[in-house]
């Protein structure tokens, strides 16, 4: 299958969303039953998408030095990106929950994880996260929300996507701003 590099920024964004969608039922249908997706960073340049297997975070190799080592890594290999997005599996508050930044900044590793499996927090889903930045300084967050269906296969939700702004905040964009820096040098 070919795949043509969106020339528009929002296309990417959704297409890395549709993308780890589909990944996410063929990988369950294949092992029949729920399974999570690697992390994962489409790197798209001016002539090819590039699919890079990411680090899983542990206790001792966070998420932001995972996207770190991934984002330098394939800078190395592949180039000046045109489209960068990093794709994960996560457990999110709904946006139609009620929460402020500060309550956000105050979760804790595992803690909606432990949320969603041990309590049934219904403000608590799992979800498929993308985020998507150019080196323009434009940055999407594409959310598709699931549940498993009675044969261990995923349901989605629509996208939800946000728009990145200047309050955005956080370890990954951190990451991210530092290489932007550094490949626009």
């Amino acid at each position: 299958m070919i795949i043509e590099i969106p020339d528009d920024f929002i296309e990417f964004s959704a297409a890395s969303a549709t993308m780890s969608v589909l990944a996410k039922k063929f990988f369950c249908d294949q092992h029949r039953g729920p399974r999570d997706l690697p992390p994962t960073m489409l790197y798209a340049t001016e002539d090819d998408i590039h699919m890079v297997a990411m680090n899983p975070p542990t206790e001792e190799y966070s998420a932001p030095e995972s996207l770190d080592d991934a984002l330098h890594g394939a800078f190395t290999e592949l180039g000046v990106p045109k489209y960068v997005a990093v794709c994960v599996e996560a457990y999110v508050k709904r946006p139609d929950s009620v929460v402020t930044d500060e309550d956000l900044e105050k979760i804790e590793r595992g803690e909606l994880q432990r949320a969603f499996n041990e309590y049934a927090d219904p403000t608590v889903s799992e979800a498929i996260t993308c985020f998507s930045f150019d080196l323009k300084g434009n940055v999407r967050n594409a959310v598709v929300f699931y549940k498993y269906d009675d044969k261990g296969q995923p349901d989605f939700d629509d996208p939800y996507v946000e728009q990145g702004d200047e309050e955005m905040r956080g370890a990954i964009l951190s990451v991210v701003n530092d290489f932007v820096k550094f490949v626009s040098q």
